[in-house]
């Protein structure tokens, strides 16, 4: 009957804009798609690279460690020699390390008490001097190990951002992909209805659908051209036109003249 053909063109009219309303969806969709892609591709780099950066710092940070230790074991040596001068100094007496002093005592010299101090002073300054010298290193390796370790936190914190912002990305990119598979796979279903409605095949149906939506691409792309185009024109005309030159000033009144004498 008449009703069932208009009920039937109704259908049809319904199922073809459904697909190109989907059409549309599916192309904003599948710019989506490509933008997450971009993004995750973007922070798996910012990841690799702060991961590299947190490798570094922690092995700067070990060799940092490795100077602390071997600061501390000059200064543990020097500590050592030192307390060996001064137990030889009083052992020896005026023997040994003592003879290098005897230019600096007087002749009347106030015995083996006195020329051990002076000489446990003498001999000593070095070594003491020496264990100055390695305590300052250790200060110094100490101080720098601390540098290192704060640059590790620091790092491991950028490296769990990174990774986390990596995370996000993925996640992101892979709801989009899902989101393009379920409206292609929904197109793929309308047009299978609509080629029944149509009484014909999904495969003719579908180069039909793909032609309808080539057209359409190529008008958006036609008319966005024609936009830019016009717009670029506009601007060119814009520059090109010749500002007004400024109006010349009056010219200055004649002074006023003098009265008659």
């Amino acid at each position: 009957t008449q009703n069932d053909i208009d009920q039937s063109k109704t259908t049809e009219s319904s199922t073809s804009t459904s697909i190109a309303d989907l059409e549309a969806q599916l192309s904003q969709l599948n710019v989506d798609l490509e933008s997450a892609r971009r993004t995750a591709q973007t922070a798996d780099e910012d990841y690799l690279v702060a991961a590299n950066d947190l490798k570094n710092a922690t092995s700067d940070a070990e060799t940092a460690q490795q100077a602390v230790t071997d600061a501390a074991a000059d200064v543990a040596t020097a500590r050592q020699d030192l307390s060996g001068v001064v137990a030889q100094t009083y052992e020896e007496g005026n023997t040994g390390p003592l003879d290098a002093l005897t230019p600096f005592l007087t002749s009347q010299s106030v015995g083996d008490l006195s020329d051990a101090t002076v000489a446990m002073e003498y001999i000593g300054a070095d070594v003491d001097f020496r264990m100055q010298t390695v305590e300052t290193c250790l200060a110094a390796a100490s101080t720098a190990q601390t540098q290192a370790d704060q640059k590790v936190t620091d790092k491991q914190t950028a490296a769990t951002q990174a990774e986390e912002a990596r995370s996000t990305a993925e996640t992101a990119a892979t709801n989009a992909q899902t989101a393009v598979t379920n409206a292609r796979t929904q197109r793929s279903n309308l047009i299978t209805q609509l080629a029944e409605q149509r009484n014909t095949t999904v495969a003719l149906e579908t180069q039909r659908q793909d032609q309808i939506e080539a057209d359409r691409k190529a008008r958006e792309e036609t008319a966005a051209r024609s936009a830019a185009k016009a717009k670029a024109d506009a601007a060119a005309s814009a520059s090109t036109t010749p500002t007004a030159e400024p109006t010349a000033s009056a010219e200055p009144s004649a002074e006023p003249t003098g009265s008659a004498e």
